[in-house]
């Protein structure tokens, strides 16, 4: 049984209702399933220096039959496909069962890249111009680079960040990229070339600006996980200006004013804004588990995992008990 005392310490004092335990929910049947397997097991292991907590192995799109709505509260630690694509979150809400992060409307729409920038670009937030298209009916490499030039990116539009992406810079390289898709769902890019910066925020605090600089230049599947392949610095030395929206204690009136606007559009928990290359502004939402893969410096600044996991409770798991 989750100590009451525990449970009023994060709550100030207020009496709340016991679960049983924390379900972290990991693994899953997307792409991301093995990087999923790894912080799964990070984020319980955390967990459990406070609380009671069972790891559940997903091997399928489907809910274990072992979840006790009555007793227990589910922690989402899947990436990508099925786990923050609101597919998750919608079977968990058809059960009756309280989880944790955003739900599945905001986590669908936060997936789908092409509707979250059309959703930032309204906002006035700025946004590299894109097309969509169906894997299954690729467009011309030519049509392509009359509309948007030769230097691109190509990415799903609802997988995670860093799957199938592809960065070409001329025509014969286009083409040949377009002519290895057949399916799916994606997006071209104008590539934007500068500095990669995340910033993540918590409960409206910012957690600090760490810079991404990958020995390749390029941040995609293997730079995120392959030890080594990613250099993160932290703090990320800005120019004052330039700074002031993650690293000081105010920041920029227009900053927040755009995270404030962009959260409520997508009715998404604000749980991390990524600033990538000085230009572009969105949001990763989906799986709190998230938090853990772009700003290991920042969260390591906050006392990891102690620290960091009382401030997620506060703001996730606390509004689920009664």
């Amino acid at each position: 049984m989750l100590c009451s005392a525990r449970w009023n310490l994060l709550r100030g004092g207020l009496t709340v209702a016991n679960p049983e335990s924390i379900i972290v929910l990991y693994g899953g049947v997307g792409s991301e399933r093995e990087v999923s397997l790894v912080s799964g097991e990070a984020i319980g292991k955390a967990l459990a220096a406070n609380f009671e907590v069972e790891l559940l192995r997903l091997d399928a799109e489907a809910l274990p039959d072992s979840i006790d709505v009555e007793r227990s509260i589910v922690f989402p630690a899947l990436h990508g496909a099925f786990g923050e694509d609101g597919r998750l979150q919608a079977l968990l809400e058809a059960a009756g069962i309280e989880y944790c992060g955003s739900d599945e409307a905001a986590s669908r729409l936060c997936m789908a890249k092409d509707q979250t920038k059309t959703i930032a670009r309204d906002l006035g937030i700025g946004v590299p111009e894109a097309m969509v298209f169906d894997g299954a009916d690729a467009p011309l490499a030519d049509a392509v680079i009359d509309a948007l030039g030769t230097s691109l990116v190509i990415k799903p539009t609802d997988q995670g960040s860093s799957v199938g992406l592809y960065f070409t810079e001329h025509r014969s390289a286009l083409g040949v990229t377009l002519s290895q898709i057949h399916s799916g769902n994606w997006m071209i890019e104008q590539r934007i070339r500068g500095r990669e910066l995340t910033v993540g925020v918590l409960k409206g605090a910012a957690m600090g600006v760490v810079e991404i600089v990958s020995a390749t230049g390029v941040y995609d599947y293997e730079a995120k996980y392959t030890p080594g392949s990613t250099e993160y610095r932290y703090p990320a030395e800005l120019e004052p200006e330039a700074g002031g929206a993650g690293q000081g204690t105010t920041g920029s009136a227009r900053f927040w004013r755009h995270l404030r606007n962009l959260r409520e559009a997508l009715h998404a928990e604000p749980l991390l804004l990524q600033t990538l290359a000085g230009v572009a502004v969105g949001l990763a939402v989906g799986a709190i588990a998230r938090l853990f893969d772009p700003s290991p410096r920042a969260v390591e600044l906050l006392g990891f995992p102690g620290e960091l996991f009382m401030r997620l409770l506060r703001a996730l798991v606390l509004p689920l008990v009664s």
